[in-house]
């Protein structure tokens, strides 16, 4: 049996309450880390959306609620995956006004609603909602096998005069994990049939709200991004290309920025400090803890006979 002298318990019991404190400091540390929290700031565009004629070949600035138009996103544009996980992705298209940001749209059978929001998807040159598409197998996420769309089944009044953005998103489960925009201006016009209102194609699609859809004003730049690490600076510069389309003595110039390098900065949840390490230190603080009091306890003399 080990025998402590009353100098020897006293240390011990200090030693014991200094390792109960920390135990009890590095579970909160613990806790905490394992917090969910978001890893970064909401998706943003990973590439601007060429508007041209229903041939795909000339970039268009505009047209009427009946032009049929072909929607391209940058080259090369994917989704993380194809359809064949599970969840799986697939790609959608999406019309929202410019108080909705495209990456918090969540989809089922198309884009769901947001209340006080135009929340569409884009519709084919027959009137058919272009949603829950597959993408490619190889290359792996391709959005390929895009149709010519229109708003020609639109009436008067479903897309008031305003500012817009279109484009593809890429979900999973639902959820957007990437997306690609253009934005147009809606004017009304009384003359055009059948839904009594012409566009125009910015030559920049604003970025998202900078907040929830249902509250937020658009922003208005894109800047170019330095990045520095270590004394090294790395620069990530917006290219600027210009298309120019001639329509009999017309000339209409439309200039889009696009990223050198699309960037997807994915909302992922961080789950920080492993579980185990949590019960680690619990154990560590119950166990320092129980010594602790039980060291703190008076000394009983123990006589001869008790022996």
């Amino acid at each position: 049996m080990i025998r402590l002298t009353l100098s020897r318990r006293r240390t011990v019991r200090f030693l014991c309450r200094i390792a109960t404190a920390v135990s009890a400091l590095m579970l909160l540390v613990a806790v905490a880390g394992t917090r969910v929290s978001p890893a970064s700031a909401a998706i943003t565009s990973s590439g601007v959306v060429t508007i041209k004629d229903d041939g795909g070949n000339a970039v268009l600035s505009g047209g009427g609620s009946a032009t049929v138009f072909t929607m391209l996103p940058p080259s090369g544009a994917a989704c993380p995956g194809s359809g064949a996980g599970t969840p799986s992705y697939r790609w959608q298209t999406f019309l929202v006004d410019a108080g909705v940001d495209p990456s918090t749209v969540a989809y089922a059978s198309g884009p769901k609603t947001i209340t006080g929001h135009i929340v569409f998807p884009m519709f084919d040159a027959v009137g058919n909602p272009v949603q829950n598409q597959n993408p490619s197998a190889s290359p792996l996420g391709l959005i390929a096998g895009i149709p010519t769309v229109s708003f020609g089944w639109a009436v008067p009044g479903d897309i008031p005069p305003g500012d817009y953005r279109l484009g593809f998103a890429c979900t999973k489960a639902g959820a957007t994990v990437s997306f690609w925009s253009a934005a147009i201006t809606v004017v009304t016009n009384a003359a055009d049939v059948p839904a009594h209102f012409t566009w125009t194609v910015a030559t920049t699609p604003p970025p998202p709200p900078a907040t929830d859809p249902t509250t937020a004003a658009p922003t208005t730049t894109i800047a170019a991004t330095t990045t520095t690490v270590h004394a090294t600076t790395t620069t990530s510069a917006s290219s600027t290309s210009t298309t120019t389309a001639t329509t009999g003595a017309v000339t209409t110039t439309t200039a889009f920025a696009s990223s050198a390098t699309p960037t997807t900065n994915s909302t992922i949840a961080s789950t920080g400090t492993a579980s185990s390490t949590v019960i680690i230190w619990a154990v560590l603080l119950l166990l320092f803890g129980r010594f602790a009091i039980l060291l703190a306890r008076p000394v009983r003399s123990v006589t001869d006979e008790e022996r």
